[in-house]
Formats: C-alpha cells, sequence, structure tokens
C-alpha cells in the first residue's frame, strides 16, 4: 500500500494499492514538472462526481432552522 501526501496548489493525501511512489515528468506551461503517477492518475480518472462537488462549492445551501414542530403536536 503506498500512503503520499502531495502539495502542488493544494495538499493532497492519498492511499493506493496499485500504484507505486514512481514519479512521471510532464510538460506544463510553466515548464516541466514531476509529479506522482498516483495523482496523474487520479486527475485522469475524476469525472463528474468532481465538478459537481466543485459547482456545489460556489453555492453554499445552509439549512433553515425550523422551530421542533412535534413538541407543539404532542401538547
Amino acid at each position: 500500500m503506498t500512503a503520499l501526501k502531495w502539495r502542488d496548489k493544494h495538499e493532497v493525501a492519498m492511499l493506493s494499492t496499485y500504484h507505486s511512489n514512481q514519479m512521471i515528468t510532464i510538460q506544463s506551461p510553466c515548464g516541466q514538472k514531476l509529479k506522482p503517477e498516483v495523482i496523474l492518475a487520479y486527475s485522469e480518472k475524476k469525472g463528474k462526481s468532481d465538478l459537481s462537488e466543485q459547482q456545489l462549492m460556489s453555492y453554499p445551501c445552509r439549512r433553515k432552522c425550523h422551530k421542533v414542530w412535534y413538541k407543539k403536536f404532542f401538547r
């Protein structure tokens, strides 16, 4: 099992039983960067679930505090 803590823009912790701790060189707009294989596989495979979570974070919904209706009902 591989445990990894990586910081690029944000700190990310990952556990993997499939990937090793191998570093891969990628080409970015800022030049070449070394990234772990686990991070690249996650970025490649992440789907709409991460996108939807990201969109939900821009519109936080707060639950309204409701009075406890059942207390009035039983009284």
